[in-house]
């Protein structure tokens, strides 16, 4: 969905994309509005600046059903508000429901199970309650930037929502950058080091309470702290003192350290790369009805491309047909798919295998041996693309579609994906064909 201001009354509205280029009423104000991809906040220029009020310091962390932010989705998110010192100041945390089982392997590392989460909020509505509670512009610490950052952005974009301007400090970064003395920089060693505990490694809320301990710790020895009475009743009287950090000085290091939330993610980061997909696509539509020049031709479709728009069309409308239907319970699952097979222990070797060549070889095997998941086309597609082969590419998502593995509720998300992949790719080959090159 597209978040898009009001100009008359300020009002947010949430819009599909496909609406960008069309006009309408705004539902508070009643006036009429054009709809158009609005700019995000700029951030080029860093984080916010110290003033009377230090900015929002935020360590947070996510648990999932795994460790691809396409395929998984969160189970639970915690994050905690503190200053410098270490004082924790407010929490966040809740379950959050994936849409899909968690694997046995997950509820043993995390001790979360399926019924913990049954009656939860979905991952989306809990990331954007966080969002909220955060505020703009905040600055966040985490243990894993990268899965935690990649996590909260992917659910947001895969309902077309940009995520809110924010920064993100890695603190094993940090303290490898200090050159901290540990065994190897991962939270539990520094947590050893600076003398603090934390009773459950893989959940959300202590993870963040480790964070903390580890930032506050990090920022002292880094800025330079000072010893002052504790100004408690008991500290007056027994002349206690404590270790306190100039806030100030330690944020102008922070900021230092800080990259945006965006940058953390990378360029290369899939769901942001479909996401302006979609956008880019919304709007030549927008801006074909409004009789501007357009990559599409007069009957809808790509000229050179294998595969015409009205099958694109087709197939996109079963697809976020069925999963609206299956969502308001108008759909009753009957498909029949093996749980279990060859081509099972196929894709089991191909997702622990770390070399791209045997993945290739072994997703292969699984389609030969007649896989009923879609995971092996995605990874093999996925592959071909890393190496410029879009005709490989193309061949694969066309044996998916012609499988008829697509049309199984369970994998609409995916067969989504591979359909717009598919149509990206086409595009790219009929241009190339057409001389344009492969750009």
């Amino acid at each position: 969905m597209l978040e898009f201001r009001c100009p008359h009354c300020k009002e947010l509205l949430r819009i599909p994309v496909q609406f960008i280029g069309t006009t309408g009423t705004c539902r508070k104000c009643g006036n009429k509005i054009t709809i158009e991809e609005q700019a995000a906040p700029d951030t080029a220029s860093g984080p916010p600046a110290f003033g009377k009020r230090p900015p929002v310091l935020v360590a947070f962390h996510c648990e999932a059903t795994g460790t691809s932010s396409r395929k998984c989705n969160i189970v639970e998110l915690g994050g905690i508000k503190f200053d410098l010192n270490g004082r924790e100041i407010d929490q966040f945390w809740s379950f959050a429901n994936p849409g899909h089982l968690i694997m046995p392997k997950i509820t043993d590392v995390t001790g979360i199970t399926d019924d913990m989460v049954a009656g939860s909020p979905l991952s989306l509505d809990v990331v954007k309650q966080w969002f909220d509670w955060i505020g703009p512009n905040a600055l966040l610490f985490s243990d894993h930037a990268l899965f935690d950052t990649k996590f909260v952005c992917a659910t947001l974009l895969k309902d077309d929502v940009a995520p809110p301007p924010s920064y993100v400090i890695d603190i094993l970064a940090w303290a490898r950058k200090l050159e901290v003395p540990v065994k190897e920089y991962k939270l539990r060693h520094l947590l050893d080091h600076v003398g603090a505990r934390v009773s459950k490694n893989h959940r959300a809320l202590e993870s963040c309470h480790g964070v903390v301990a580890v930032a506050a710790w990090l920022a002292k020895r880094q800025s330079g702290a000072h010893l002052e009475t504790d100004n408690s009743l008991a500290g007056r009287l027994l002349g206690k003192k404590t270790e306190t950090i100039n806030e100030e000085s330690a944020y102008r290091h922070l900021a230092s350290l800080a990259k945006s939330l965006q940058d953390v993610c990378g360029e290369d980061f899939y769901e942001k790369v479909r996401y302006e997909a979609r956008l880019e696509r919304a709007q030549s539509v927008g801006a074909a009805r409004g009789g501007a020049p357009t990559a599409v031709d007069a009957g809808g479709d790509y000229a050179g491309m294998k595969h015409r728009g009205q099958w694109y069309q087709e197939l996109r409308g079963f697809i976020e047909g069925a999963t609206r239907e299956q969502r308001r319970g108008g759909v009753e699952i009957t498909e029949e798919i093996p749980q279990s097979g060859p081509w099972e222990n196929y894709i089991l070797e191909a997702s622990l295998s770390t070399d791209r060549d045997e993945q290739k070889r072994l997703c292969k095997q699984a389609l030969a041996a007649g896989a009923r998941d879609p995971w092996p086309y995605e990874r093999l597609t996925n592959l071909y693309i890393r190496d410029h082969d879009y005709d490989a590419a193309q061949k694969v998502c066309e044996l998916y579609f012609e499988s008829g593995t697509w049309k199984a509720p369970r994998w609409a998300e995916t067969s989504l994906k591979l359909l717009e992949r598919l149509e990206k790719i086409e595009r790219k080959l009929a241009k190339s064909h057409r001389g344009g090159g492969d750009n």
